[in-house]
């Protein structure tokens, strides 16, 4: 949909630019720049904080809300599909009739034993009006508010390395696609930042990074020297402080791939996270005290970032590029 077109004629050195609105030469059912307008504030997801994380079972709820800002009645439907949530307050599939300039709330509440937590279902959204599609969409659910995290805001950086071999149609599958993803290029253990890594003829030396604006990226092509380096790979290292041993959940992001190691141990196995387009939940398993967390990226080509954010919101973690001497 669009709320004009132009038209451009060219007589000589004259050139006339004409903008025809809806209603004049073109039907009037096309959409108005304030149709489309109201047709992006319709409708917007909510998650609950999750109650009962740390006694096995975790009762959490989404809520749809509909904003119908348009001339007519729209009719939304809200289903969850997969997953291991159980839905606690009716059926899955809710369906509203909104009328025009009203609101409307979906809410839907779940148990879910907390071993399956991060295996959340997808949020599927459709708006139709006058009997069309007007509006669909096919998600997973945002485990977490996003009020709840905290990013790591301080980080020491290295790199880069040559991926070297690396077969993309079989990337992040399989070990053999990218062999050096699963070395043990530089960074181990704690990662001291005083250490250097030889690189062809260069010398490889940690950076100080804090996240950028309020996004919490680590931004790394502001790190190598332009243009960002292609099919490289660069180590990220955080130290984070619990008050106890505790499972702690964290979102990642990632362009492109990320991996994670934690006190020294690969986590999930050198899993390699893709985080497009929803981020990755993972569940740390922090001792108390401090704790090393390495993050590995893969930059294949164009942009390079991570964000590390965890769910903390009661602000008990504290966090550091290194561990405090």
């Amino acid at each position: 949909m669009f709320h004009h077109y132009s038209h451009v004629s060219v007589d000589a050195d004259s050139v006339h630019i004409a903008i025809i609105e809806p209603g004049n030469i073109l039907p009037s059912d096309v959409a108005t720049r304030p149709f489309r307008e109201a047709v992006q504030r319709l409708l917007s997801t909510q998650t609950h904080s999750p109650e009962g994380i740390g006694t096995g079972t975790v009762r959490t709820g989404v809520t749809t809300s509909v904003t119908n800002d348009l001339p007519d009645t729209v009719v939304v439907t809200v289903d969850y599909v997969g997953g291991a949530w159980r839905v606690t307050n009716g059926e899955g599939t809710r369906r509203v009739v909104v009328p025009p300039n009203d609101r409307a709330l979906i809410t839907s509440t779940f148990n879910v034993d907390e071993a399956d937590l991060l295996d959340m279902p997808n949020i599927r959204l459709l708006a139709t009006y006058h009997g069309k599609e007007l509006l669909s969409s096919d998600r997973p659910i945002t485990i977490f508010p996003t009020e709840e995290l905290r990013a790591v805001p301080d980080w020491n950086v290295v790199g880069p390395w040559p991926v070297g071999e690396f077969t993309p149609a079989m990337f992040p599958y399989y070990e053999a696609a990218a062999p050096r993803m699963f070395a043990e290029l530089g960074p181990s253990g704690d990662a001291s930042p005083d250490a250097t890594y030889r690189v062809d003829d260069a010398t490889l030396q940690w950076q100080r990074v804090a996240v950028s604006g309020g996004n919490s990226i680590v931004n790394l092509d502001t790190v190598f020297e332009y243009p960002t380096p292609i099919n490289s790979i660069a180590y990220g290292t955080a130290a984070v402080w619990s008050p106890d041993d505790r499972i702690a959940y964290a979102a990642l992001r990632a362009d492109d791939y990320i991996q994670l190691t934690l006190n020294g141990e690969m986590f999930e196995d050198g899993r390699i996270f893709r985080t497009r387009p929803t981020d990755a939940v993972v569940a740390l398993p922090l001792r108390a005290g401090w704790n090393t967390l390495i993050t590995k990226t893969l930059n294949i080509t164009g942009g390079w970032s991570f964000r590390v954010q965890f769910v903390d919101p009661n602000e008990e973690l504290r966090f550091a590029p290194v561990v405090p001497e």
